[in-house]
């Protein structure tokens, strides 16, 4: 993993959440004429655009607002893709509420909103993934910058399936922490303050009081409403107040507080998949350190079946009892064993 300083990565991480503010003369007439230039090509390509409305108007076609909404988007492109939900949501400014288990591309300005029966998982379309508690509010501003209005939150920036290469290798450090350089960079804004990942998995969650920001993995940069940052580090949780105090406490990467993201997780399917690749998910998942007590190599074992797991702490016994071993948890840790020889 490539080494940087942490406070490079801060300021690196605030400039670009701050984009508007400081360039110089030359940088703003160089970007004026930039400007100029796209709003000339603009323009020809709006010219050209109502002359093709005005031409099926006038041949008697109508044009419905999905389909003025599909256009613009093409243009625009999609800021993130639902790609699961346990429960009914509403999207965009018509409130439709959409079915369980439907697909569907967001755009800019898209907002989603969740029930009280469930929540929905989002992929950014630069690769971080997202999980909405039930009764929550998201707005989605770019790919880059998102706002939790209510409810909670939890931000995978490292939400990909294991690879068969890791599993092969013998590595068993799931939970190490992921490159910050190489992690999507999303800012998360909220009315207490906005909060920046660094290689990160964490939970946000706002109350018409506080703001709870608790991180499994990982840093989080919060930058308060006055300017002032401070970093949340892995097995942290703070609670800020709307009245501006501070508290700080412990959380375990296992703890119970977790366990509502279980049912958003992404599925792992077992096809041509090895039992390595397995472990890591269930680390992965479920904030576990697999430690192997085997007798012989077991990370490379071939799963059988076709079988897709979305509940990664049911699916443990099961999958382990198919390459005769077993296992036993001892607070954070997974201990794995061979059949019978558990004590």
């Amino acid at each position: 993993m490539t080494q940087v300083r942490e406070d490079e990565l801060l300021g690196a991480l605030l400039r670009d959440g701050n984009a508007e503010s400081g360039p110089d003369a030359a940088t703003t007439q160089r970007a004026h004429a930039q400007v100029h230039s796209a709003w000339i090509a603009t323009v020809a390509v709006r010219r050209r655009q109502r002359s093709l409305v005005a031409a099926m108007i006038g041949a008697g076609l109508v044009l419905s607002v999905t389909v003025l909404w599909n256009v613009r988007e093409a243009f625009t492109g999609n800021v993130a893709t639902v790609q699961l939900t346990s429960a009914d949501i509403a999207t965009g400014d018509d409130r439709e509420a959409r079915p369980t288990g439907a697909e569907l591309e967001l755009g800019r300005k898209s907002s989603i909103e969740t029930d009280s029966s469930g929540g929905a998982a989002l992929r950014l379309r630069d690769g971080a993934h997202l999980r909405l508690d039930q009764e929550s509010s998201l707005r989605l501003h770019s790919p880059r910058k998102i706002e939790l209005v209510a409810g909670g939150l939890y931000f995978d920036s490292s939400a990909q399936a294991p690879t068969i290469a890791k599993a092969a290798s013998g590595d068993t450090t799931a939970n190490s922490e992921v490159d910050p350089l190489k992690s999507p960079k999303v800012s998360v804004q909220t009315r207490f303050a906005t909060l920046y990942n660094l290689g990160t998995r964490y939970e946000a969650r706002v109350s018409d009081s506080s703001l709870e920001v608790a991180v499994r993995q990982g840093k989080v940069v919060v930058e308060l409403r006055n300017g002032e940052t401070i970093v949340v580090r892995a097995g942290e949780l703070i609670v800020l107040q709307d009245d501006g105090s501070l508290s700080k406490r412990s959380v375990a990467a296992f703890a119970q507080r977790w366990q509502w993201t279980q049912p958003l997780a992404p599925p792992f399917a077992t096809e041509a998949r090895s039992l390595g690749e397995f472990l890591d998910w269930i680390e992965h998942e479920l904030g576990l350190t697999v430690r192997l007590q085997t007798q012989n190599e077991v990370r490379n074992i071939l799963l059988r079946g076709d079988l897709v797991w979305s509940d990664a702490a049911n699916a443990i016994a099961p999958t382990l009892r198919l390459c005769g071993l077993e296992a036993k948890q001892v607070g954070g840790v997974l201990l794995v064993s061979d059949r019978g020889e558990l004590r």
